[in-house]
């Protein structure tokens, strides 16, 4: 399943949610962004591209 994930100073990292303007991320793909539903997955990556329009996303 992809999963969403955010270029960091670090490199891709995996997205695990948001507080407030803070992007959290984790190293384990099974808390990652989408968890259950597969099929959002562009949906989610164009919510957080809307949302933050200077970082880079993708699915991976």
């Amino acid at each position: 399943m992809e999963k969403l994930q955010v270029l960091t100073e670090r490199g891709w990292e995996l997205v695990v949610g948001y507080v407030g303007q803070h992007i959290e991320t984790t190293p384990n793909r099974v808390d990652a962004l989408p968890r259950k539903h597969p099929d959002i997955a562009h949906r989610i990556l164009e919510e957080f591209q809307k949302d933050f329009p200077n970082r880079e996303f993708r699915l991976a």
